[in-house]
């Protein structure tokens, strides 16, 4: 499977899980901090992945600026991302809170994706073959399950 696919089947799920977070307070729904520590464990997983393997080869295939301000922008996003994520973990008992950093954090979530899918990965087609895009698409597979049994 070609990275860009992979990689957006991932913002799918991430989407679902959102909108599994809002409709928590529904009776019979899973409890909003489970959810929102799915949502933790799954951006941490695609970021990880994403900074190995796809940003690292898109930095080391193309010689256009232009490309490689677009990856520093989508990394500063992550970090940004993160210290969220960080905040949310650490704030605990208070609903309110949870929810308004949620929807901070899906702000920036969706815009981040936004920024992948519009422009990074047109950049991607652009700098990258079709063949490479498929290697890439396979190591992040690798790279994925190899983070998953270690936190298991």
């Amino acid at each position: 499977m070609k990275a860009t696919l992979l990689l957006r089947k991932d913002h799918e799920k991430l989407q679902v899980l959102f909108e599994q977070f809002r409709k928590a307070s529904r009776p019979g729904q899973k409890d909003k901090r489970a959810i929102f520590e799915e949502i933790r464990d799954e951006l941490t997983l695609h970021s990880n992945v994403e900074n190995e393997v796809f940003y690292s080869a898109l930095k080391d295939s193309s010689t256009v600026k232009q490309t490689s301000d677009l990856v520093d922008t989508l990394i500063d996003d992550h970090r940004r991302i993160e210290r969220l994520l960080q905040e949310i973990d650490a704030s605990t008992g208070n609903e309110r809170l949870l929810e308004s950093k949620m929807e901070r954090l899906k702000e920036l979530v969706d815009a981040h994706l936004a920024r992948e899918e519009e422009d990074l990965f047109s950049e991607a087609r652009h700098v990258l073959s079709e063949h490479r895009l498929e290697e890439l698409g396979l190591e992040m597979e690798q790279r994925r399950r190899l983070f998953t049994q270690a936190a298991a």
